[in-house]
């Protein structure tokens, strides 16, 4: 050992000591940190200028005294007190945290509190250090509190959200991307396997992947674009994206965020969706300081410690001494030369954010705090790792900019309002929603958009029962006032942003225009009552077409009978003749009008195909009036008024008639069952007919008119109820009625309708409530009397065609073959008969070559109609068939014409109808 190093005396030692001393002084002097030295009696023996500071006196007040000497708070002298004892008396160190109102303010401390021994071992003096943490801990505090606020947005989003990484891969997925998608966040997130299970279509994949893939590059921006997925369960669902990329404060692109929105379905989400990952680290952690000395002129260090030689990168003291150049280690060489001349200026610099070079090559950042001894030509300072809370801003920047996004991009009006109700922030959704600029909603408050009879509801209900006692209210719905003054629906949901009593309260909701979905939810349930009264029509008509065919089987035995009693009565002649004649012709008239109501009970299920002949439409009504007359209540008077010449028009007879009992049954109705409970049912029931021009009104209002062409006018008039405009404007709707539910089925007047368009005419109505109604129909008026035959029914029949050769007729009712062979014969065919398919068939195997025609009747046991005809075909493909049956709308029967029958005949038929028919057929195949 080289002796000649060490001082030689006690004197020597001890000047060495105090330069040492002196040198630590310094170095406690300079930083920004505080320092005290307290004997055994808890006396301040040493307090540096910072500590001082804080107190509010000179060091040298200080030196010597305790903390109550000093007049600190009780609580304070407490805790010096206790924390002191336990050092002198256990020897261990202690590190703590607590908040004090200091000289400059309230301020956070971490102390550190070291023992410090003599040469024999004993606790002399403990030396105190404390760190001012208040900056730090206020900053952690708003990153938490904005974090905390994030999530609540991004948890709250009733929309599908998203953020994808640089390269496409899932990193955030909400609740509601999990609902809609059916797949978890732990599914999706991490890995770009949730594309191919949304789109397992490859090649769309790769299109959707490309466009992705342009959004993150920047390359466009996707406003309402929109894709198809394919949910977890296989559903599929379309959905509209709204996305952009998201690039770093330094424009580094990160990703993409989107926000989707299920378009599948229009009307009746009404759920709220709260994002449930969280993807947020705590950035900050008290770092410890690093002390150091250098030189001024090149920046050499010739000192530091073990925290100083870490933040170098160095693994020890020694090689960060004999390594280490501060002046090389500024990340901006040019820094070193700013702080140096703020050295030169102002003595100090005091926690100044700069980043340097570690050994290996990294980059950190630290808070540099340091003062200048210009006569050694020397810097002591101190250097703290802020890395961490300097990325923390950064990745607040970031989370800004995703926050924004959300807020300006989300379809949704996003609100935030004072514990007052003022407007205070919102994004451009909402503004569209009310129609206000923003500095006009800036200057409101949401009363001034809320209808009055919400106020008091929403008030009591949503603000003082669930945002004050829960935080957030229910979802609910109420109207607007938009700014041109119109009323509309929205849906909402509400928070509140801060605790309850923290100061003023601050809410925000996210808030829906719904007057689309009710309007679609309304339509829906109108759509659904039309449904299950179209599905009852379709019932009655099954029932009426079943009925149908039966009434049509029994009429064709009466019309039969009648049609050959008339043949024979012809040919004989009898006492009392005029009255048998007369008294056979009303049967016949009678059966004849009893097969018209079987096809108008058709007609409230199937569309007839018109069959327009020349009709006189008085003779039609006078038809009509008997019923009414017969059918309606006592207290409905019918007055008509007719021309003395026949109106004739080209016309079906019976939708004609039809049209007209609608119409005088709807004028009853509006007289008696539509009355009040307190009003006296009956009036005048007014039928009348007339030939005229229409008017200057009729033609301004019916544009389908022609000019200068006479009509026949029907008039139904009552003194009912009458109207209101709304409801003219309507009474033609399918399914529109205005009689209690049950009384109507709302196809009267659409009849009506359908029937005056197809025969080419117009109707016109006038009404008002109280004084009755009025319906004119105008229908073309036949002018050309070279028709040869207007229709009127029972009119006695002309000469029966007669023929000759052999039928076969196949039915499997007797009184119809009976009927048939009767009818045939007695017009010169031969005739055999079969009741069944299968005999029909043995029969025609045997005789084929020598049966001419066949009638054939589609609707009977065992073998059909079309099944025998199909076989009979099979033997002889030119047989003439006539086809008959009870049903009006037989798909058999097409069928079978489509084979190759030459003709139908629907039962009942008269002796006539059948000949005409069966001559027919044979005249149409050369026979």
């Amino acid at each position: 050992m080289d002796h000649q190093a060490m001082p030689e005396n006690k004197s020597d030692r001890r000047k060495l000591s105090h330069k040492k001393n002196d040198m630590y002084r310094s170095m406690m002097e300079t930083t920004g940190d505080v320092y005290m030295r307290f004997d055994s009696e808890f006396r301040h023996i040493y307090v540096s200028p910072t500590a001082a500071a804080y107190s509010g006196m000179e060091p040298d007040a200080m030196t010597g005294k305790t903390h109550r000497e000093l007049g600190f708070p009780e609580n304070l002298c407490r805790f010096w007190e206790e924390r002191l004892s336990d050092i002198f008396r256990s020897g261990n160190p202690v590190e703590t945290e607590f908040e004090f109102n200091s000289a400059k303010g309230p301020v956070i401390f971490n102390w550190r509190l070291y023992p410090e021994h003599d040469d024999a071992g004993t606790i002399t003096t403990v030396l105190s250090v404390a760190r001012d943490m208040t900056r730090i801990r206020l900053e952690q505090q708003e990153k938490e509190n904005l974090m905390r606020f994030q999530n609540i947005i991004i948890e709250s989003a009733d929309i599908w959200l998203d953020v994808l990484d640089r390269e496409g891969n899932v990193i955030i997925w909400n609740r509601a991307a999990e609902r809609i998608s059916g797949y978890s966040a732990g599914e999706a997130t991490g890995h770009g396997k949730i594309w191919e299970w949304l789109y397992p279509d490859e090649e769309y994949r790769k299109n959707i992947t490309a466009t992705a893939m342009e959004i993150i590059e920047g390359l466009r921006v996707a406003e309402g674009f929109e894709t198809t997925i394919r949910c977890k369960n296989g559903e599929e669902r379309i959905i509209s994206w709204n996305s952009r990329n998201l690039v770093d404060d330094r424009g580094i692109i990160m990703g993409s965020v989107a926000l989707g929105f299920d378009v599948t379905e229009k009307n009746l989400i009404e759920t709220a969706l709260k994002e449930s990952e969280e993807h947020y680290r705590n950035i900050f952690e008290n770092a410890e300081a690093g002390l150091f000395r250098t030189r001024i002129l090149d920046g050499k260090v010739l000192d530091v410690n073990e925290k100083y030689a870490q933040l170098a990168g160095y693994d020890s003291r020694e090689e960060c001494l004999s390594e280490f150049v501060s002046s090389k280690s500024y990340a901006d060489p040019r820094q070193r030369e700013y702080i140096i001349q703020e050295l030169k200026e102002k003595g100090f610099i005091q926690n100044k954010e700069i980043e340097i070079i570690q050994k290996n090559g990294s980059r950190i950042w630290v808070s540099f705090s340091a003062r200048v001894f210009p006569e050694d030509g020397l810097i002591e300072g101190v250097l703290i790792d802020v890395t961490e809370r300097i990325n923390a801003v950064r990745a607040l920047k970031e989370s800004e900019s995703l926050y924004r996004s959300l807020f300006e991009g989300s379809r949704d009006g996003i609100i935030f309002i004072d514990g007052t109700g003022q407007f205070l922030d919102f994004n451009q959704s909402y503004l569209d929603m009310l129609g206000y600029s923003r500095n006009e909603l800036l200057a409101m408050n949401f009363r001034m958009i809320t209808p009055e009879k919400w106020l008091g509801w929403e008030f009591e209900t949503v603000f003082e029962k669930q945002l004050r006692v829960k935080g957030y209210s229910d979802i609910y719905e109420k109207e607007y006032i938009h700014k041109d003054g119109s009323v509309f629906p929205v849906e909402l949901r509400a928070y509140r942003l801060n605790k309850p009593g923290s100061g003023s309260e601050v809410f925000w909701a996210i808030v829906r225009d719904i007057t689309e979905e009710k309007k679609a939810r309304e339509e829906h349930r109108l759509l659904q009552e039309q449904f299950f009264q179209a599905q009852k029509m379709e019932a009655i008509g099954t029932l009426t077409g079943g009925l149908a065919h039966d009434f049509n089987n029994i009429l064709g035995g009466i019309i039969g009978s009648l049609s050959i009693l008339e043949m024979i009565l012809a040919e004989e002649s009898l006492k009392k003749e005029e009255k048998i004649w007369k008294y056979l012709r009303t049967a016949i008239s009678s059966s004849n009008r009893a097969a018209e109501t079987i096809k108008q009970l058709l007609m409230l299920t199937r569309r007839e195909s018109l069959r327009l002949v020349p009709v006189d439409i008085t003779q039609s009504l006078r038809n009509v009036i008997r019923i009414c007359q017969n059918s309606f209540p006592k207290s409905i008077n019918i007055d008509s008024a007719f021309p003395d010449k026949p109106v004739r028009i080209m016309a079906d007879p019976t939708q004609l008639e039809q049209l007209i009992l609608n119409l005088c049954v709807n004028a009853s109705h509006a007289m008696t069952s539509m009355r009040g409970d307190h009003e006296s049912e009956g009036g005048i029931l007014f039928t009348g007919l007339e030939s005229l021009l229409p008017d200057v009104r009729i033609m301004a209002t019916h544009g389908e008119t022609k000019q200068g062409y006479p009509y026949a006018v029907l008039t139904i008039r009552d003194n009912g109820i009458g109207m209101d405009q709304e409801t003219q404007n309507r009474i033609f709707e399918p399914f529109f009625t205005t009689k209690p539910m049950g009384s109507g089925t709302g196809l009267g007047l659409a009849m009506v309708y359908s029937i005056v368009t197809q025969h080419g005419g117009l109707i016109d109505v006038r009404s008002e409530p109280g004084s009755g109604t009025e319906i004119k129909v105008y229908f073309p008026l036949l002018e050309d009397e070279a028709h040869p035959q207007i229709f009127e029914p029972g009119t006695p029949p002309a000469d029966i065609p007669r023929g000759n050769g052999l039928i076969m007729v196949v039915d499997d009712e007797e009184a119809l073959r009976s009927i048939a062979v009767e009818i045939l014969e007695g017009i010169g065919y031969r005739v055999i008969t079969a009741e069944n398919g299968l005999k029909a068939m043995e029969i025609f195997q045997v005789r084929h070559t020598e049966i001419d025609a066949l009638v054939l009747d589609m609707s009977m046991p065992g073998m059909s109609g079309l099944e025998l005809y199909k076989n009979i075909r099979l033997i002889n493909p030119s047989i003439r068939v006539i086809l008959t049956s009870g049903y009006m709308h037989d798909e058999r029967v097409r069928k079978a014409m489509d084979l190759g029958a030459l003709g139908f005949i629907a039962k009942p038929y008269s002796i006539r109808h059948f000949a005409e028919k069966v001559r027919e057929l044979l005249f149409l195949s050369g026979k």
